[in-house]
């Protein structure tokens, strides 16, 4: 029973610490706190070790589940933030060139997503020589496929693959003359 009971504090404690995700209203703070009120209602009626270990069992699972899908939105935000940079620099240049390309590779290649299949494209006010003109629009459209991998009891995984895409607008800040387009 006491080894029970110091488990049981150890998790409490852990479970406690988060208060991030206590204060929020998310799928996680909503989990911990069913955790703790669970345990604390074991504690009280002093059941036995049965319902921690089933509670705990539960808990695993969830985090278990969770570090699966937490790739997708770690890719998700390093698909936004790539974009992002992306944008700025070509709305500040007004120009869409073999620059903007390398730069396009390189920030796939710093955020880990030129292993994932990433297709990309320019749309809009965009002149054939690649310059666009002051306050013309733009669309950049970025799309990569995340694999999702689960393991299952008959040792074969199996995966599902994720499209994400990601699509900035955003406006020319450069001025040319008729000449120059």
């Amino acid at each position: 029973q006491d080894n029970c009971t110091g488990a049981v504090n150890i998790l409490m404690a852990t479970v406690q610490f988060d208060l991030y995700f206590k204060k929020k209203e998310t799928f996680m703070g909503k989990l911990l706190s069913l955790l703790n009120r669970r345990i604390k209602r074991v504690l009280k009626d002093q059941r036995g070790s049965v319902d921690i270990l089933i509670i705990l069992f539960t808990f695993f699972c969830c985090v278990t589940l969770a570090f699966p899908f937490s790739k997708v939105f770690i890719t998700y935000s390093n698909l936004n933030s790539m974009a992002k940079i992306v944008v700025e620099d070509v709305e500040f240049r007004g120009l869409v060139d073999t620059e903007t390309h390398l730069l396009i590779q390189r920030k796939l290649a710093d955020a880990s997503l030129s292993d994932l299949n990433p297709m990309y494209k320019f749309t809009g006010d965009i002149k054939p020589s690649g310059k666009i003109q002051l306050q013309d629009e733009f669309t950049f459209e970025v799309a990569v496929t995340e694999k999702l991998t689960f393991a299952n009891f008959t040792g074969h995984p199996f995966s599902i693959e994720i499209p994400i895409t990601k699509k900035i607008d955003g406006v020319s800040q450069n001025y040319y003359r008729a000449s120059e387009l």
